[in-house]
């Protein structure tokens, strides 16, 4: 067999009085044997196949064995061992095998078993590349070493190696501790101060709290008297609140009340320190603190002595931390240790938290355009006010974007991206801060609004949304495009379901697609932003006759409106003087004719302004003939109906009418309250009820006219077919199917 050897990476010589020391600084020859280098001996043999082994450290004359396998001896002769080899040609990896040596080993270290053929041993170094020790493993035939192998090897060395200087680390701090005869007050200070850097730190709150939790350890552990937190935001340290410790003198309390500017965070370019590190000034006098605004006030109110903390993030100062000591003795070298030790921890707070930070948000936000996603918008909105007062009322926007399938197919999917980030930044444009605007889906957006409680006032903004964005648009690549979106709208009360108002917003904003896309589509009302054009605009009027059937004399005119979709005062200008001309038309004919009923059949909130607009038009109009009375029939169906017939009857123009009071649950004591002049029934597709009395909704609408002696309005066919039983009831009058236009 071949002789293995691998020669070192550490090229300079390292004398033997410098490895010694090295090996010496351990502080580990005689001391009991660790049970984990038994451990790492043990997996490393059943891995590679070893029968036998030992880790051991050189002395200049002897090999200390620190665990062993086959192998009793705790001490051994250096000269003619395999660890003498490494250390003489300065090795990494060196075999031995029995066809080398003539069937034996020229080794002391009487590994006694005859099977062993073959010997490794790899070189275990300190920090410094010093050679200290060695792991030396026998097999029991002829062993190649492949490169797997040889970095297995290796890899198990470096356990030894690391495991080596940590315990050298962890002794020298103890060593420390003891030196000072106070080890377990500084074990106990140290275990309490670095527990608060171990607390979760998954908000900016956490984060805070974790910060000052720790300063306030500090002070309570140290009796030092005071700590001003300093946190980077965007590029500046703002001052947080003094913390004080149990001792703190009353004058130096005062500084809790002294507002001090931020100042501009240090780069770490400037400072020459890297990412994530921490920095302690030794104990200075607060004169020195040239960054700190009021230093002289800090000196008279009793501070003189001072230490400053300061924790780097990736390119800025990210943490300050000023102490203020109640003078120099205040950190004696234990506390010194102690102090250093654990604030060498901050660092791993603040990369914690930036990372728990950036890790939260992009589990809330949507990476292409930076608005919140789903799971954000849910979070966002998981808790709910609940103190009286509070405004609960928010308004939902579902936007989708017309025909973005399309963008994609024609421009690609590149395009598409920039046309979508594109509509998020002219959606941020367009909303206020307050607003939370969403990215749902892959054309998708919900924008939750607060503070809109008129109708007016959230067709205002769907409008704008309609109109912003949907300016033209050139994309990167020179091409132009105008945006279309469609807009559903839906009100949301946040101590409700957020997912059934989103549903009900999407409901909405695909009855804005099937009229045609561009619009928003609420209850009630379709903005006039509208992409179907003549619809926005549009309107309906029909006509009735009022008659006495027993005088066959015409007492009035029924208007059914239907009104625009939006507010266009020129149109409603239009419907009054139409609704005008044919009553007029009518008074030519019969000059007794004095009753106008207009019958607004989309009375909805959101037609809150058209309708107002129309009752004032008419109103108007009518006042120039003496003979014209205008009664307004809001038909009990018909949303906020009923807040409509207040706020008319509270512009003394006109009289109230109620239609179909039994169509739905209708409130019989807002008939006292609202003291109609006429009650109406009513039906599109009129079926007459089997029988000679009409059906029990009309029968109890007769009755509650009589009741409040007010003339009740039929189809004219009731008369023929129920005459008998409608002559109990004179006041009836009738709508004339001959007079509909």
């Amino acid at each position: 067999m071949r002789d293995f050897q691998l020669e070192s990476k550490y090229l300079q010589y390292i004398s033997e009085e410098d490895r010694l020391r090295e090996l010496f600084s351990f502080d580990i020859l005689d001391t009991q044997r660790d049970s984990r280098f038994d451990e790492i001996l043990e997996r490393i043999c059943e891995q590679m196949g070893a029968i036998a082994g030992r880790f051991s450290l050189i002395d200049a004359d002897r090999i200390w064995v620190k665990a062993s396998k086959q192998l009793n001896k705790q001490i051994l002769l250096r000269e003619g061992s395999i660890e003498n080899i490494l250390i003489e040609k300065n090795l990494e990896i060196t075999s031995l095998s029995k066809n080398q040596t003539g069937g034996v080993f020229a080794d002391p270290a009487g590994i006694e078993n005859p099977q062993i053929q073959t010997l490794f041993a790899i070189a275990i170094r300190s920090t410094s590349g010093a050679i200290v020790g060695a792991l030396v493993l026998g097999f029991e035939r002829e062993f190649e070493m492949s490169d797997e192998l040889s970095l297995l090897f290796l890899a198990s060395a470096s356990k030894y190696s690391d495991l080596l200087e940590s315990r050298r680390v962890a002794d020298a701090l103890l060593a420390t501790m003891r030196e000072q005869q106070d080890e377990l007050r500084v074990r106990y200070s140290s275990e309490r101060i670095a527990r608060t850097l171990t607390n979760p730190v998954s908000s900016q709150g956490q984060y805070r709290q974790v910060i000052e939790s720790f300063a306030q350890t500090i002070l309570n552990e140290f009796d030092w008297w005071g700590c001003q937190i300093w946190l980077e935001e965007g590029g500046n340290l703002s001052p947080e609140k003094w913390l004080f410790g149990p001792s703190t003198p009353i004058t130096l309390k005062r500084l809790d009340k002294l507002f001090i500017q931020p100042i501009l965070a240090p780069k770490n370019s400037a400072t020459q320190l890297g990412s994530y590190v921490t920095t302690t000034t030794s104990i200075i006098s607060s004169r020195d603190l040239d960054w700190f605004e009021n230093s002289e006030l800090l000196e008279s109110s009793g501070a003189r002595t001072v230490v400053v903390v300061d924790v780097t993030g990736l390119s800025l100062t990210s943490i300050r931390l000023l102490f203020i000591l109640p003078n120099a003795r205040a950190m004696p070298p234990r506390l010194k240790l102690t102090f250093d030790n654990v604030a060498a921890i901050l660092p791993q707070v603040l990369r914690r938290a930036r990372t728990t930070e950036e890790m939260n948000y992009r589990a809330t936000h949507d990476e292409l355009t930076g608005l919140l996603n789903r799971r954000g918008l849910d979070i966002e909105f998981t808790r709910s006010p609940r103190h009286e007062g509070i405004n609960t009322s928010r308004t939902v926007f579902f936007l989708d974007i017309d025909r973005f399938k399309s963008i994609n197919d024609t421009y690609g999917h590149q395009a598409g991206d920039e046309f979508l980030v594109e509509i998020a930044h002219r959606l941020l444009k367009t909303s206020r801060p307050v607003d939370a605007i969403a990215r749902i889906g892959g054309d998708e957006f919900v924008i939750i609004a607060q503070g809109f409680d008129m109708s007016e006032d959230i067709e205002k903004i769907s409008e704008r949304f309609l109109r912003n964005v949907g300016a033209p648009f050139v994309m990167a690549s020179g091409i132009q495009i105008e945006p279309r979106i469609s807009i559903g709208v839906a009100n949301w009360n946040v101590t409700e379901n957020l997912v059934e108002a989103i549903s009900q917003a999407d409901k909405n904003m695909y009855l804005a697609k099937e009229r045609g896309g561009h619009q928003a589509v609420a209850e009630g009302w379709v903005s006039s932003n509208s992409g179907v054009e003549g619809n926005g605009d549009s309107y309906a009027i029909t006509y009735q006759n009022i008659v006495n059937n027993q005088e066959s004399r015409v007492l009035g005119a029924l208007a059914r409106v239907r009104l625009p979709f939006f507010f266009a005062p020129k149109v409603i200008s239009n419907i009054a003087e139409e609704i005008y001309r044919h009553v007029t038309t009518l008074l030519e004919a019969d000059s007794s004719t004095s009753v106008l009923i207009l019958e607004i059949t989309t009375a909805s909130r959101s037609d809150r302004a058209n309708t107002l607009a129309l009752v004032d038009s008419v109103a108007e109009l009518s006042s120039k003939h003496s003979h014209i009375s205008l009664v307004i029939n809001l038909d009990s169906t018909q949303i906020d109906g009923i807040p409509l017939a207040r706020e008319i009857l509270r512009h003394g123009t006109s009289r109230i009418a109620f239609g179909n009071i039994f169509e739905h649950p209708f409130d019989l004591s807002l008939l006292d309250e609202l003291n109609p002049s006429f009650l109406i029934q009513s039906s599109a597709s009129l079926e007459l009820p089997e029988g000679n009395v009409p059906n029990i909704a009309e029968r109890g609408t007769l009755a509650i006219a009589s009741e409040l002696n007010i003339p009740v309005i039929l189809p004219l066919q009731y008369a023929s077919r129920y005459g008998d039983y409608l002559a109990r009831y004179p006041q009836t009058i009738y709508l004339d199917k001959k007079g509909e236009q």
